[in-house]
């Protein structure tokens, strides 16, 4: 009878390297997908919040018209980050921290009107922009989440020319409390 010598035989190693291979795949997969998902549940979690912040202030004002742009700071399209300042009333508007730094949230309503692709008439809605969303990945989530799945459709749209995701608070000026 053979004694065995110290070490391991090359097909000891290579059913080894193979099954580290293996797990490395499968933790790669299940990796991949994960900052996406992340990066859009803050955005949509943030949209949400965001919305029930307007809405909460609004109820304590009595207001039944969403506020003009120039209400806030005399200019078209003011970021969160200057309504917060200026009205402290969304302790938790979204940080820039929150799906990437570079991100800039943005509230639209100056009364233009938009093509709405989904319905025949135009639309003079209340818009959140969410800026410089480059991973394309991340739209598509958001609206599966908080919307119905389509991006060119509905309550959340994804604006490909800006990198922008625009999510309208409402499609007409009075706000539903």
């Amino acid at each position: 009878m053979r004694h065995r010598t110290h070490g391991f035989t090359i097909v000891e190693l290579m059913i080894t390297l193979i099954v580290i291979g293996i797990l490395a795949a499968i933790s790669y997969t299940a990796y991949s997908g994960s900052q996406e998902r992340a990066a859009a549940t803050a955005i949509a979690d943030a949209i949400k919040k965001t919305e029930r912040s307007f809405a909460n202030m609004a109820s304590e004002n009595n207001r039944a018209n969403w506020w003009l742009d120039t209400e806030f700071t005399g200019t078209a399209n003011p970021s969160l980050f200057t309504i917060t300042q200026l009205r402290p009333f969304m302790n938790d508007w979204p940080r820039p921290t929150q799906a990437g730094s570079n991100i800039i949230w943005q509230y639209d309503n100056d009364n233009d009107i938009f093509a709405n692709t989904c319905s025949p008439t135009n639309s003079n809605g209340v818009n959140i922009y969410v800026n410089n969303v480059t991973n394309t990945k991340i739209p598509p989530i958001v609206d599966a989440t908080i919307d119905d799945g389509n991006v060119n459709c509905g309550r959340v749209r994804f604006d490909t020319t800006v990198n922008r995701i625009v999510y309208t608070l409402d499609f007409n000026q009075t706000v539903d409390n």
